[in-house]
């Protein structure tokens, strides 16, 4: 059986912009917390809004709901909460939230992230662009080559 992801993994994986490689312990040592810390049933905003996010990025590169909550011994429904508040947080901006996912990239160094492929982008379209103005220099370099020489054979 094939399998679909959901709009919700969609729209997290989305907002988060962040690679699929990131593993639970880059997450704990960006916290700068303990994974026993992390699980403990405390709800402390620093603790709840890791958890969350955690668990919305495990969801949101393909894992279930009832995978991500595990995490943290919590059930599907709580996974999905959590990735309903994180989406909500980075569409409205709130800087609880994207503070600490500036905080796992500026830890796992992928900061630049975006700018790196806008980077890879724009160096394609220059290439591209240079190429040719030098197709277009090059046939008029032909041209001009051309006429100079049929003007010399008719004198």
């Amino acid at each position: 059986m094939k399998y679909i992801r959901t709009k919700t993994q969609n729209k997290v994986f989305k907002l988060m912009d962040l690679p699929k490689d990131i593993k639970l312990d880059d997450w704990v040592k960006a916290s700068g917390l303990t994974f026993d810390q992390l699980d403990a049933p405390n709800r402390a905003d620093n603790l709840v809004v890791w958890r969350q996010l955690i668990m919305a990025y495990f969801h949101g590169i393909g894992e279930t709901v009832t995978f991500a909550g595990r995490i943290f011994g919590k059930d599907h429904s709580t996974a999905l909460y959590a990735c309903e508040s994180i989406c909500n947080g980075i569409e409205t901006n709130e800087t609880r939230i994207t503070s600490r996912i500036e905080a796992l990239k500026d830890y796992k160094g992928i900061t630049d992230y975006k700018d790196k492929i806008a980077s890879k982008i724009m160096s394609d379209h220059y290439t591209r662009a240079t190429n040719n103005i030098l197709d277009y220099e090059t046939k008029q370099i032909h041209a001009w080559v051309l006429d100079a020489i049929n003007e010399a054979l008719n004198k």
